[in-house]
């Protein structure tokens, strides 16, 4: 490995530059990140990764030759002048630091080359964080996609494969799954029909919803919804933030806030107990949980009659993965927006309704508390990729 020399301390305080911060950590502050945009470093750093992609290679070479000697050592018949017993506590270990040499090896061998034009780049970026004392400068890269890697070693190699979920589709075409998954037209897709009746269930969208842009305005409708809820009713109310879920529960009435049991106020096991409880004993009980509990709660029958969505299910692409890909299909003339957060949120719909009809004989009410599904040009693709729930927008039952 090379050792420590001007041209690292000086790739170093070039990475305090590029995040912004010619002096780094503020007082205070424990993490600072750059990402670099469509994952392209300076030719400076280019050129140190080539370095590091050298020396560790030849360190990985080096720590495999010893690891050939310590497993010969367990060999009987071989003589290699360590003892039997000083190679099996060596052994794992060496294991263990040659992988961490291949991984760095790996992520050097990243920085070293330049992305190919036309195929999406690699993310690459730096993290500065204060470990304890003295911040540390972290070096990360990965592919924005996983596609190139599953169609060489999945789809490509294996004869046959059934690929089955509940949410392959997204706004009800495969069109997301084929470009993540790395999977050609070619292959068969098929939708199957859902043995749950779903006209029995209500999904709403009541005059009371708001566009969250109006921060105040959402909060408010979300507290007076709570308000209104029915005293006996077991409600999954999920939140898109934390924040938010916290300021509705804080506004509430002491009253409204003994039938709430918030997310990570208890563990998840003992919430979910606690809620069937209440239902059990014929009380009304409101959970408010955010992303998790849109997925992989299991509340059939009467312990859930009514799911609450208060905001479309967004994410914004801001890690360093999604943003590099979102730049990437920006600068191919497409929309970030449109190609990953609407089909994305998509998903996360169907999830999150999902949580309502778990056995044939489910029944319930859907509200969604964001105006935005009836305003903005995505909102009837969102609704139309929904199960067909009975709906009722504005207070008006349509189709009646």
């Amino acid at each position: 490995m090379p050792r420590w020399s001007p041209a690292w301390g000086e790739a170093f305080s070039l990475g305090h530059q590029l995040a912004g911060r010619p002096h780094g950590l503020a007082d205070g502050e424990e993490t600072l990140q750059h990402r670099f945009e469509m994952g392209r470093v300076p030719d400076g750093l280019r050129e140190h990764a080539g370095t590091l992609v050298t020396a560790f290679a030849e360190l990985a070479r080096t720590l495999e030759t010893l690891s050939d000697i310590l497993r010969e050592s367990l060999d009987p018949d071989k003589h290699t002048g360590l003892a039997r017993e000083q190679a099996e506590a060596w052994l794992p270990l060496m294991a263990l630091l040659h992988g961490r040499v291949l991984e760095a090896h790996g992520l050097w061998q990243a920085y070293s080359v330049v992305d190919t034009g036309g195929e999406a780049p690699q993310a690459r970026w730096m993290t500065l964080e204060r470990f304890g004392g003295d911040p540390e400068l972290i070096f990360s890269a990965s592919p924005v996609s996983a596609a190139p890697t599953l169609a060489r070693t999945l789809w490509g190699s294996c004869y046959g494969a059934v690929v089955t979920s509940a949410t392959l589709t997204a706004l009800g075409r495969f069109e997301r799954l084929q470009e993540r998954a790395g999977l050609a037209n070619r292959y068969r897709y098929q939708r199957l029909p859902s043995p749950f009746d779903y006209s029995r269930a209500v999904l709403s969208v009541p005059l009371e919803a708001v566009d969250p842009a109006d921060r105040e305005g959402h909060e408010r409708a979300i507290i007076d919804f709570v308000g209104d809820l029915g005293a006996e009713e077991a409600v999954l109310m999920l939140f898109s933030s934390r924040a938010q879920l916290r300021a509705v529960e804080k506004a509430l009435l002491p009253a409204q806030r003994e039938r709430v049991l918030a997310q990570d106020r208890l563990p998840k096991r003992e919430l979910i107990e606690r809620h069937r409880a209440r239902v059990d004993a014929g009380k009304g009980s409101i959970i408010f949980g955010l992303a998790s509990f849109a997925e992989g709660i299991d509340l059939p029958g009467d312990y859930l009659t009514h799911v609450v969505i208060t905001r479309l299910p967004f994410a914004v692409p801001d890690d360093p993965v999604g943003a590099t890909l979102a730049e990437w299909i920006e600068s191919q003339g497409g929309n970030p927006f449109m190609r990953i957060s609407v089909p994305d949120a998509s998903i996360k719909l169907v999830q999150a309704c999902g949580r309502l009809i778990r056995k044939e004989a489910d029944q319930g009410r859907i509200t969604l508390l964001d105006r935005r599904v009836l305003t903005r040009r995505y909102g009837r693709a969102l609704l139309d990729a929904l199960p067909p729930f009975v709906r009722e927008i504005d207070g008006v039952t349509e189709g009646v």
